[in-house]
């Protein structure tokens, strides 16, 4: 189960990565300083070492990925939970007899 919530945690850190990286890719488009903004020309669209579209491509690109490994993940951490509630003795089992239990013992 660990493990399961461990993928969840670790999709969402690589969310949080890519959107801001796509927030400072916006940023650094309108920026004004000469080194990072473009200060009204065009961005192109591929350059080897400046900054580009691509740039932008690439990062929404990680975040659709990261979108889709929570999905994945919360999935998965869903489907260990329930195999783990049906599994007798298992610890998301083990919480004691219900309140309709415990009155029809008494």
């Amino acid at each position: 189960m660990a493990v399961a919530k461990e993928a969840v945690d670790d999709a969402y850190v690589d969310l949080k990565s890519a959107k801001g990286r796509i927030s400072s890719w916006h940023s650094r488009s309108k920026s004004s300083f000469p080194i990072y903004g473009k200060r009204g020309k065009p961005i192109p669209r591929h350059s080897f070492f400046a900054f580009s579209h691509s740039d932008l491509d690439s990062a929404k690109r990680d975040a659709d990925r990261a979108s889709n490994e929570i999905a994945d993940a919360k999935r998965d951490r869903d489907m260990v939970f329930s195999e783990s509630k049906s599994i007798p003795g298992s610890p998301s089992n083990s919480r004691g007899p219900s309140l309709g239990q415990a009155r029809a013992s008494a």
